[in-house]
């Protein structure tokens, strides 16, 4: 017969980050420097001879559309961190944070398009019912992968989080070759933005270490 304190098995796997947190934080790095700040230094490379007005303000067309991509890399980055956290750390926080961002947004945007539809009415406009129905299955759609998302947990919670990410180098990384017959520079940027989220993918898909307590 056994005496002393007793073995009890322990019940609770949680995780703790490991060497992918620093993967997933070089890759935000390279996603600032590439899709923040190189695409600026590229634009005098682009075609200058198209201008736009904005405001009383004359610029050049290049110049706007870079600003409008940058404003898009940083629109990109706030989901993109929680996205890539939440993968590589198995992090509630973050997954649920995304997915309460996600609905806010898609509530904001439902409310900018009844106050747009309601003004167009008033005006004499008549909606198409098509575009319409395509809106609601979208905002549906939407709905249903962010709730969703915010449920994930473990293996599938780092798996979707990475395919997402790969998602998204994979789509700067064909911008990038788009962009090279135009301007070496902003090609790189995207390049090296692109690469950064790879780096996020694979930090994610590696996950966080797991101990029991």
């Amino acid at each position: 017969m056994a005496y002393g304190v007793p073995a009890y098995a322990p019940t609770r796997r949680r995780p703790h980050a490991r060497g992918s947190l620093g993967v997933t934080l070089f890759g935000f790095v390279l996603i600032l420097i590439g899709g923040v700040g190189l695409p600026w230094f590229g634009a005098d490379k682009l075609d200058l001879h198209d201008t736009a007005t904005f405001g009383g303000v004359t610029t050049s067309s290049a110049a706007v559309g870079i600003g409008a991509f940058v404003l898009v890399q940083c629109m990109m980055l706030v989901p993109g961190i929680l996205v890539a956290l939440a993968g590589t750390l198995d992090s509630t926080v973050c997954r649920v944070l995304y997915a309460v961002l996600g609905v806010l947004s898609l509530i904001v945007l439902a409310v900018i398009e009844l106050a747009a539809g309601g003004i167009a009415s008033a005006n004499g406009y008549t909606l198409p019912t098509a575009s319409i129905g395509v809106s609601v299955i979208v905002g549906v759609v939407l709905l249903c992968w962010f709730v969703g998302y915010g449920f994930l947990r473990g293996v599938a919670l780092r798996v979707v989080s990475g395919l997402l990410l790969l998602l998204v180098a994979g789509t700067l990384g064909l911008t990038a070759l788009g962009l090279g017959q135009y301007s070496g520079v902003v090609a790189g940027g995207v390049g090296l933005a692109a690469f950064g989220y790879l780096l996020c993918a694979i930090g994610s898909f590696a996950g966080p270490r797991y101990e029991y307590h």
